[in-house]
């Protein structure tokens, strides 16, 4: 993960707190980090940040596939994996985006060219 704090004046882009809100998942936290946590869990499954910043690195990568019209065999190679571990990714990511067919997930990612975090 990428944070800079150091530079406030460069706002996080929606992956990097995608990726900070899994970082502190993993944490013991106190009651009131765990409300924090929970608000901004909340604010990434709300849409409030772009639904590909949902995705985990790998989830981002199945997507970009997906979106190129890459089937699960397809998958399996590029990636090197099984064709059922590529089926299980592309679940996962129908799932986190909330959408119910690999034709719809092309529309949710960024541009080419474009910041994947926009």
């Amino acid at each position: 993960m990428a944070m800079s704090p150091s530079h406030p004046e460069t706002a996080p882009t929606p992956v990097e707190i995608a990726d900070a809100v899994a970082v502190l998942e993993a944490e013991p936290l106190s009651a009131t980090g765990r409300a924090a946590l929970a608000l901004l869990r909340n604010a990434l499954l709300t849409g409030m940040v772009s639904p590909f910043a949902r995705l985990t690195a790998r989830q981002r990568e199945v997507a970009r596939l997906l979106a190129q019209g890459v089937s699960n065999r397809g998958l399996a190679v590029v990636l090197g994996i099984s064709e059922g571990t590529a089926k299980l990714h592309v679940a996962a990511v129908l799932n986190r985006l909330g959408v119910s067919s690999r034709d719809q997930v092309a529309g949710l990612l960024p541009a080419p060219g474009i910041d994947n975090a926009h």
